[in-house]
């Protein structure tokens, strides 16, 4: 061996020592140039006495021997000693020194090194520790990375000898939390005066009460001024499910609260940035959870995972755990002014909808790395589904409304006409609002409300059934949005049975009144399907004047009707006087939908006077009217 491997070989395995002592030693065979000897899994193991000359082997082929020379008689193994306390609480944006005793007894302190990031981020920067007094060492962190986000380190020292130790052990794969105090952190989240927002608190309030955290901003609570909600996930609400304050008793990191302001306004609370050096579980109860990022950054969904029992299992597929089943939908909803379905970050401030589908409860579980801005990934809910049809319900009112739900119909290989892990449920609408989804009632521990419905591509057809629930009648539209192609031969329908309407042109909308709950459906299939689901259900096509929207209008109506057969069709307008002021159709068309338009002017391009309208509606068959009222 060469006189710098026998060096090395006696750094190896050797405790520190000053007088003769038996070692033994294992080295890789790469470590010898000559000699001889016996080995084993590529080592070779020797035995000598410390301060003894070492022993030397006779040279052969694929053999080795010793370097004769004297093993060094002291020798440091054992690293630095490190006594660290970490500080309980820093104030954000102030510098804070870091402090620890540090000794060696052999050879020294070499070095000692304080590497740090804030929370979210995952390249530590590095600071020099020096010597403050005695085996103290001392290095400050500055105030620009110690905010609402959190912020972690480690310590770590070297000795003469190129011994290393670190605090905590094991870093930088574990690290040292440095809790943050804010004393007023301000929401950026956007709240429209007068609309449902899904909230959320991204660390952990010095006092969580509603009193403390919102009072404060918007006074003392007034349904007419400010409401706050939150789902009940024990099912022990009397009206829509939902707490309401004062029946909330705190905010905490990691839920999800809907907030609506008559005035909009921001809020903020003091607080403690939450612990960045490990995944901060969130907790899920069986079925619907409000939920938000514990952290004051976003993550991405896709790399988080369900926790249960000590283990970690995949989102979005069913993982069987001794008598449970453990199953988190992939599907992220949020919410602005509709809802928004597979969302691919966890926003701060922002609330989502999470479907816990185990029979257990689990947690919820994201690293604390902050999502890179702009790296989006399709969810793997929208993966691998062939046909894809949307079916967008929207409550027919004046102005741009959202749409109340939008659900997704489709064909997929490999897809169950029963459950599985394609279908996902549809989130609880806000207590008094409309709500649209697939029921499936016959699907056991997975009956419930569904916002896809994906089936197998086998036979001629599918059908698929709408349920439109609403606390109060009103008037809605089901657009049907082709995502993707239907197999060769195929084609789509939509019908409201119940009236005897049928839509085959799926570029124009299905217009019904909801008294509280309807059915539309969407048959997929080829012609004899369709046909023969028609005739199965003896259903008859018929002439119905839908809507007139919005009403009362200002510069747009829109005149929505159905034909059960193709037939001579005239739309008029006439004012409280009996005089016509629009002629909109007066003509021959087909069977189905359709739609005129009147922009609130007479035949002589002048805008109508604002009041009371008529429509009257004449075929064939029927005649049909309306009253109308134009507002300016």
């Amino acid at each position: 061996m060469k006189r710098s491997a026998a060096i090395t070989l006696a750094m190896l395995g050797i405790a520190a020592c000053a007088v003769p002592a038996w070692a033994t030693y294992s080295v890789p065979i790469s470590s010898f140039s000559e000699g001889t000897g016996r080995a084993s899994a590529g080592q070779y193991e020797i035995a000598f006495t410390v301060g003894q000359a070492s022993p030397i082997g006779t040279a052969a082929a694929g053999a080795f021997a010793l370097a004769s020379g004297i093993v060094p008689t002291t020798m440091d193994l054992a690293p630095p000693v490190i006594l660290h306390t970490p500080r309980q609480l820093v104030a954000a944006r102030e510098a804070v020194a870091i402090e620890a005793d540090i000794e060696d007894q052999v050879t020294g302190v070499d070095s000692v090194v304080l590497y740090y990031h804030e929370g979210g981020l995952t390249s530590f920067k590095t600071v020099p520790m020096e010597v403050k007094s005695g085996s103290t060492y001392e290095a400050d962190i500055p105030a620009a990375a110690l905010t609402e986000r959190g912020l972690v380190y480690y310590i770590e020292a070297t000795d003469g000898m190129g011994n290393v130790s670190t605090v905590p052990d094991g870093a930088p794969d574990s690290l040292q939390n440095l809790p943050v105090y804010f004393a007023s952190l301000v929401s950026d989240m956007n709240m429209p005066s007068g609309q449902h927002r899904m909230i959320s608190i991204p660390g952990t309030p010095t006092n969580g009460s509603p009193d403390s955290v919102l009072v404060d901003d918007y006074g003392s609570y007034d349904r007419t001024s400010w409401r706050l909600g939150r789902w009940n996930t024990d099912g022990g609400c009397t009206t829509g499910c939902y707490d309401e304050y004062p029946d909330i008793a705190d905010l905490a990191p990691g839920r999800a609260y809907w907030l609506i302001l008559r005035t909009s306004r921001m809020f903020d609370f003091s607080g403690i940035s939450t612990d960045v050096s490990r995944p901060s579980p969130i907790h899920l109860e069986q079925g619907w959870n409000q939920i938000g990022t514990p952290y004051a950054f976003g993550t991405r969904w896709s790399t988080g995972w369900v926790s249960f029992d000590g283990q970690r299992y995949a989102i979005g597929a069913e993982h069987v755990v001794g008598a449970d089943t453990i199953m988190v939908e992939d599907n992220l909803i949020a919410y602005s002014g509709s809802y928004e379905s597979f969302q691919t970050h966890v926003g701060v401030w922002t609330g989502y909808w999470v479907y816990n589908g185990s029979t257990a409860e689990v947690d919820l579980e994201f690293p604390p790395v902050m999502a890179a801005a702009g790296a989006l990934e399709a969810p793997l809910a929208g993966r691998d589904m062939d046909a894809l049809f949307s079916l967008v319900t929207t409550e027919r009112r004046e102005g741009d409304e959202p749409p109340i739900s939008v659900c997704y119909a489709g064909l997929a290989e490999g897809a169950r006409d029963a459950w599985d892990s394609r279908d996902l449920h549809s989130p609880p609408p806000l207590e008094g609002h409309l709500s649209a989804s697939f029921r499936k009632d016959g699907w056991g521990r997975h009956s419930g409300a569904y916002m896809t419905d994906i089936r197998s591509i086998s036979g001629n057809g599918q059908t698929y059934v709408l349920t439109i629930e609403s606390p109060v009648e009103t008037n809605v539209t089901v657009e049907v949005r082709r995502l993707g192609d239907l197999p060769e031969g195929w084609g789509a329908a939509l019908y409201d049975r119940a009236r005897g309407i049928k839509v085959t042109d799926l570029a124009e909308p299905l217009v019904l009144n909801v008294p509280g709950r309807a059915a539309v459906e969407l048959a997929l299939g080829t012609e004899e399907f369709i046909a023969g689901e028609e005739i199965e259900s003896n259903m008859e096509l018929r002439t119905h004047l839908l809507s007139l929207m919005p009403n009362p209008f200002v510069e747009d109506l829109t005149v929505s009707f159905h034909l059960g057969s193709p037939q001579q069709v005239s739309v008029e307008i006439f004012n409280i006087e009996g005089a016509r002021v629009a002629h909109l159709a007066d003509e021959v068309l087909g069977a189905g939908m359709h739609s005129r338009m009147w922009d609130g002017r007479t035949p002589s391009g002048q805008a109508a006077a604002p009041g009371v309208y008529f429509l009257r509606m004449r075929t064939e068959d029927t005649t049909s009217s309306g009253k109308i009222i134009k507002l300016r």
